[in-house]
């Protein structure tokens, strides 16, 4: 199935979220009011996930995912920076075979999550993921809207919501990126 990626939408600080819902609203006042895309802004901070297609649950994060070859400079900015907030943690892990900083920690309103890979963002799996979920959102009625959010609300991931809604077979991870642009 062919769908028409809108490539550069999401990209950059998300003033996109200003004609939002009410919590698109509130999820671009916390990332303002935290700087957090201004002390990240070297490492290019793009925001994926949830929120920005407003699929999210309750338990929904702001996922921030960034590019940097060097994962200690991104993460002394952090540490000075967010260390003291709630929940603060700082990890690495391997993600597609690829070395990756993951941190995270609590603002007032939500949960952050900060991806770190040296892969441009635009290559890395959440923010290609959310660019063919927009776009089979904006292919779709508001029903289908409302059950991959149903789905979620069982505890369903999103890719595997949007395999099953779509009938995708194999891993939902893969099967997603199978779709191509128009």
């Amino acid at each position: 199935m062919k769908v028409a990626l809108r490539t550069t939408y999401f990209l950059g600080f998300p003033t996109y979220l200003k004609q939002g819902t009410a919590l698109q609203q509130a999820a671009l006042q916390t990332l303002e009011d935290s700087q957090l895309f201004k002390r990240l802004a070297a490492f290019k901070p793009t925001l994926c996930g949830t929120i920005p297609l407003a699929i999210n649950t309750s338990s929904s994060d702001l996922d921030i995912i960034c590019q940097s070859d060097r994962p200690e400079v991104v993460a002394a900015v952090l540490k000075q920076h967010y260390t003291q907030k709630k929940g603060f943690t700082l990890y690495t892990k391997s993600f597609n075979a690829k070395e990756s900083l993951v941190c995270r920690f609590i603002l007032p309103s939500f949960e952050i999550e900060v991806f770190v890979q040296d892969t441009p963002v635009t290559e890395q799996m959440a923010y290609r993921h959310m660019l063919i979920e927009d776009a089979i959102l904006r292919q779709n009625d508001a029903h289908f809207r409302e059950s991959v959010i149903a789905l979620k609300e069982k505890g369903i991931k999103t890719e595997p919501a949007f395999a099953q809604l779509l009938k995708l077979d194999g891993d939902p991870y893969e099967a997603l990126l199978g779709y191509e642009k128009a």
